[in-house]
């Protein structure tokens, strides 16, 4: 009897570990990263011509200020300066609301090597892939302590995160919501899964990157993205899944009580505003 139980054991054990290896190279193919040119063509080069390719999204693009005064313009235009008589070849690849991806699969075109290249993205990589309206929620972890420890270790497990993509690429949807349509309180327009992959997938990129501009002799520049949260108000604002739904609704309420004294009592709003922020300080 025990050795049949040892018997199965190890046969389910091998299974498991089949379907975690065979998941692991799918994954990796799916998302495999792009063959990059290493070789280019002499003629390319031209004189003491300075190369630099520029990849992003529309912030590299120059936007939301003026298409003409970009990163990649203003570092070419200041090279020109320090070095007269170089010229600088400016190639900008990037494009409107394009993610790290993209433009990583944009750089198996090049002609020519670069002798700098800008990498000026992250704005995009959730934008890209969800709608703005899009409610995710907390539903893919489950409640209770032990199913949501398991669920956790699955978000380390390939076959797990192979399964949840296909869930989510093949869901189908329930009536649209309305547009712009929020609560004070939102849900998340992504799941732990999908937030997970696409850091993992956005840092991977980065470094291989970075590997390929080292590999054929350019000067990788990774610029952070810069942003002006405090000029535009959020479109969605959450909480951490650990806040109860009856925190939430006190919340709401004493939000509104705050705001309904902002004209008669703007001392005492300002009051109710600062203990809200003291008790939840991430809510935006």
């Amino acid at each position: 009897m025990g050795a049949r139980l040892a018997l199965l054991c190890g046969s389910a054990g091998l299974a498991v570990l089949g379907l975690e290896l065979s998941a692991s190279a799918w994954l990796a193919w799916v998302h495999r990263l792009p063959h990059l040119p290493t070789e280019f063509p002499r003629s390319a080069a031209v004189g003491d011509e300075v190369s630099l390719v520029v990849i992003g999204g529309s912030s590299a693009m120059g936007y939301p200020y003026d298409p003409t005064i970009s990163i990649g313009q203003i570092v070419a235009w200041k090279l020109e300066q320090a070095r007269p008589g170089r010229r600088v070849d400016l190639d900008i690849r990037a494009n409107l609301g394009r993610n790290l991806e993209d433009m990583h699969k944009e750089l198996a075109t090049l002609r020519r090597r670069p002798d700098a290249l800008i990498v000026f993205s992250g704005h995009n990589e959730f934008l890209s892939r969800f709608e703005t309206m899009r409610d995710a929620g907390y539903a893919e972890a489950p409640a209770g302590a032990f199913l949501h420890g398991l669920y956790q270790l699955s978000l380390h497990s390939p076959l797990c995160l192979w399964v949840y993509e296909t869930v989510r690429q093949h869901r189908l949807g329930g009536p649209p919501p309305a547009l712009n349509h929020h609560l004070l309180i939102d849900v998340p327009a992504f799941t732990p899964s999908e937030l997970l992959q696409i850091l993992t997938d956005f840092r991977r990129r980065l470094e291989a990157i970075v590997g390929y501009c080292e590999q054929i002799g350019a000067v990788p520049i990774l610029v952070i993205p810069a942003g002006n949260e405090s000029g535009y108000e959020p479109n969605r604002t959450v909480l951490s899944a650990r806040v109860s739904q009856v925190e939430r609704a006190e919340l709401t309420e004493q939000f509104q009580q705050a705001r309904a004294l902002e004209t008669d009592d703007p001392a005492q709003s300002q009051t109710r505003y600062r203990s809200l922020l003291d008790r939840q300080p991430d809510f935006a």
